[in-house]
């Protein structure tokens, strides 16, 4: 089944445009990214475009700890990898933990 296309007033459109937030271009390398936990599982939020915006977005929408860390990547599956490669190589880290199933939404 189709989706319809809401027709928006004029006034809508006005509206829409003054309450949207002007876009940051990303400059530099690095993309930022958050990392938590719920239900036992990571979490793996972004790419943002700097950790400003990152933290923002933290405090907004999580209410359990969480880090915002840069990666060289925008792609969201290679920051994952790399995560899953800091999870094996840190302190205490197992290959079964590594391997479990990462979420990408809240």
């Amino acid at each position: 089944m189709r989706r319809r296309r809401q027709i928006l007033t004029s006034q809508e459109l006005v509206d829409r445009a003054r309450n949207r937030k002007p876009a940051v271009p990303h400059i530099g390398r690095d993309w930022w990214y958050i990392i938590t936990k719920q239900n036992g599982r990571a979490v793996l939020l972004g790419p943002y475009n700097d950790a400003r915006e990152a933290e923002e977005i933290a405090m907004e929408k999580l209410t359990t700890g969480y880090e915002v860390v840069a990666m060289a990547t925008r792609d969201r599956a290679k920051a994952t990898q790399m995560l899953r490669h800091k999870i094996l190589r840190g302190n205490g880290g197992s290959l079964e933990e590594s391997l479990k199933r990462m979420k990408h939404t809240i």
